[in-house]
């Protein structure tokens, strides 16, 4: 044996090793691949060379090569059967490492064989109650879990309490752990109940086995928090994570990693409870923290930059949102690579905040790009592969391209029910997708069936009172409002604010969401009185969430001044009126589509209280917003114009009119074909305004010139034939 070049081989490969441990994954990568090229020269056989490959595949691993990973981790792992006995630990290790890899691959059954293998070799190389024998339980309980195996998961987090019980009693620390993991698990099987017991049990055990003031118990404490946020047990939360910081600020100080991570808890609860403002405020500080202390390239500042960013985009502030995202794709991008997987979900998260934004070219290459890191990492029929194809899904409707979209959706459908079974969630996410872009093609039938197929798997899989399945509810209301069918409408619901309620609280912003949409139905049915009273307590949560300077709560506060109007309430409507004139001067930071929906229904007070010349220059800046601001759906640049028209019309300025009907017929003859509904209704709808108002004639003489250029404009007398004769009327 070459005893220099064996030296030089195991130098390189103890370097590798202590940069993979130390973090400096470019550094572990570089010194791992010169170590197996090192090792090659021993023959395709030696024990060297499947420790090289071993480590190289564990180092790809960290950087998402999965693929790569597996393929060395294999040859490895066969290289060192042959030269170990079958009960080495050493092996145990190999088969762990190639667990974890097929566990990230979504292969569960072969990560499971493969872990059952490390069991039975820990067993009997160590003994039942061996503390790797409690770590690989552990490991295997995680993969059971995302197997749906839950109970099984349980038990296998229960056999990690036994041997720490046994090695340290129900009150020592290591029992206190284990106690906190058998806590999360049993949540996560829908025993809450039980799950409350255990993290208290641990809570206990971890405060017997300490000294007042240690910091160990901190960790059940936000363990016990998370779980009553989720139950609405919000001021109990609120104490626990209290207690939290001030234990990890006696320990750490407040100017470090423990006290930041309870301060995310505190940001969650303040997220939970639509306080959005003050999570933004709390979850910078906790970036600037981990600036401080990590350093502004670090992994902690990027999912620091992340929550801040969904706080910021919880608000609707998304070009704020988007900067953020973009920092911790400029930091993850740095640590691993363009390429790495790691930076799959950062991606995702900034083409998202360009889609909100309007920019659907961007998010649209944004996505692709995810989904050429994800196929190169996993292949072609991993869940995340597919579920990127439904986010790109979703940016093909925001374009209109809703057949197209559709087509995706439906191979999405198809391939995670393959690649996760038919009552995957991941399943159900395509089939609201599918719902979505039915509903705006108008076939009615279709989505409520995608819609009823999401709702069984997310009643199986998260039970009835999850908001999920409340959302789902809301979505199938949505349907049959569109049918017509508003009682129908109402019941869903009805449904959907009682698991909202009892799930997130009576003023939370999805009862908010729940009551415009009820307000909606009342409105059809003309019960304009109730339709008030729900827009008022609308208004409410709006005020205690978002603040009474709110561009959403002045919004509300002007619509229900509109409907004072129109039922000739006209102290109320002045007081509502007033309160949103007095506010607006002091108007939180609002984005320009808020803004706009927020001057539309004042100009439509003004209107109709007889002030058109007050109201002109309202709607004509809703116009330059909607026709400025990418993004702004079609529908509300053409209410907009129709509302401009109104205000021209109601000052007879007909040249007004005409030039912003003129505006109005190249959008509507811009659309596509799936959108003749909405021409049809803009036109139809405007007839009647001008027929209400006694200018019919001028309006329809308006109509027959501009069709002339606009021939997609639709004719007067081919709408709802079987009604008043418009022209004749005229």
């Amino acid at each position: 044996m070459n005893v220099l070049a064996h030296d030089e081989w195991d130098a390189r490969n103890s370097a590798a090793l202590a940069a993979y441990r130390g973090g400096r994954m470019h550094e572990a990568r570089a010194l791992a691949e010169q170590a197996c090229e090192m090792a090659r020269q021993f023959g395709p056989a030696d024990v060297r060379l499947g420790t090289s490959l071993g480590n190289l595949g564990v180092v790809y691993m960290a950087y998402g090569e999965l693929l790569k990973a597996e393929a060395l981790l294999r040859v490895s792992l066969r290289i060192r059967q042959a030269h170990l006995p079958p009960s080495h630990p050493e092996l145990a290790a190999s088969l762990n490492n190639l667990a974890m890899v097929l566990d990230d691959l979504d292969r569960h059954q072969q990560s499971f064989q493969c872990y059952e293998q490390v069991l039975q070799i820990e067993r009997a190389h160590y003994g039942e109650t061996h503390p790797e024998v409690a770590a690989t339980c552990g490991n295997l309980a995680a993969l059971l879990h995302k197997m749906g195996r839950h109970q099984e998961a349980s038990d296998c987090f229960q056999r990690v309490l036994d041997i720490s019980i046994a090695a340290g009693g129900p009150l020592s620390e290591g029992a206190a752990l284990a106690l906190n993991n058998l806590a999360d698990s049993v949540e996560r099987c829908g025993d809450a109940v039980q799950a409350e017991s255990l993290f208290r049990q641990s809570l206990h055990a971890y405060e017997a086995s300490t000294q007042e003031g240690h910091p160990a118990p901190a960790a059940a404490m936000l363990g016990l928090a998370d779980l009553l946020i989720k139950r609405g047990q919000y001021n109990e939360a609120e104490a626990l994570i209290e207690r939290a910081l001030f234990l990890r600020a006696q320990a750490y100080g407040q100017h470090s990693g423990p006290y930041a991570l309870a301060l995310n808890a505190r940001g969650a609860l303040l997220m939970r409870l639509a306080r959005y403002r003050e999570a933004v405020q709390l979850f910078q500080e906790c970036r600037r923290i981990w600036e401080d202390i990590a350093g502004a390239e670090s992994g902690e500042l990027a999912t620091a930059c992340q929550n801040v960013a969904e706080a910021e985009a919880a608000i609707g502030h998304h070009r704020d949102a988007r900067a953020m995202f973009a920092r911790a794709l400029q930091i993850k991008e740095g640590l691993y690579g363009g390429a790495h997987i790691s930076i799959a979900n950062a991606l995702a998260a900034v083409a998202a905040q360009d889609q909100e934004c309007g920019f659907l070219s961007q998010a649209w290459d944004g996505f692709q790009r995810v989904l050429a890191i994800q196929q190169a990492a996993w292949g072609e029929a991993h869940p995340e592969v597919w579920a990127t194809r439904c986010n790109l899904a979703a940016v093909l409707r925001w374009q209109g391209r809703l057949e197209d979209a559709l087509a995706m959706l439906g191979a999405a459908v198809a391939g995670l029910t393959v690649a996760c079974g038919p009552d995957d969630l991941r399943v159900a996410g395509a089939w609201a997708g599918m719902g979505e872009t039915c509903l705006e093609m108008g076939d009615l039938a279709q989505a409520e069936a995608c819609w009823l197929n999401c709702l069984r798997i997310r009643q199986l899989t998260l039970g009835e009172r999850h908001d999920g399945v409340a959302r789902t509810f809301c979505a199938l209301g949505d349907v049959s409002r569109r049918r017509g069918d508003l009682d129908e409408a109402e019941a869903w619901l009805v449904k959907a604010a009682e698991v909202y309620e009892q799930v997130n609280g009576a003023n939370s912003s999805e009862m908010a969401d729940v009551y415009l949409r009820l307000f909606h139905i009342y409105r059809h049915r003309d019960e304009d009185t109730r339709a008030r009273e729900l827009l008022l307590k609308c208004a409410r949560i709006y005020e205690v969430i978002h603040g009474p300077n709110h561009c959403t709560t002045l919004r509300i506060y002007a619509l229900a001044a509109v409907l004072a109007v129109d039922a000739e309430e006209w102290d109320e409507a002045h007081a509502l009126f007033d309160l949103v004139q007095v506010r607006v001067n002091d108007m939180d930071e609002a984005g320009p589509v808020d803004v706009m929906q927020l001057h539309r229904q004042m100009g439509r007070y003004l209107r109709r209280i007889g002030a058109p010349m007050d109201a002109l220059p309202l709607f004509r800046h809703c116009v330059q917003l909607a026709e400025g601001e990418p993004g702004v759906p079609y529908e509300d640049l053409v209410d907009n114009l129709t509302e401009l028209m109104f205000t021209y019309a109601s000052l007879e300025d007909w040249a007004g009119v005409e030039q912003a009907y003129e505006a109005c017929a190249k959008v509507l003859s811009s659309l596509p074909d799936e959108h003749l509904d909405l021409r049809r209704e803009t036109v139809s709808d405007l007839a009647n305004w001008f027929d209400l108002n006694e200018m019919l004639h001028p309006f329809v003489q308006l109509h027959d010139r501009l069709r002339q250029r606009y021939p997609l404009l639709p004719d007067l007398n081919a709408i709802d034939e079987g009604d008043d004769d418009m022209r004749a009327q005229a």
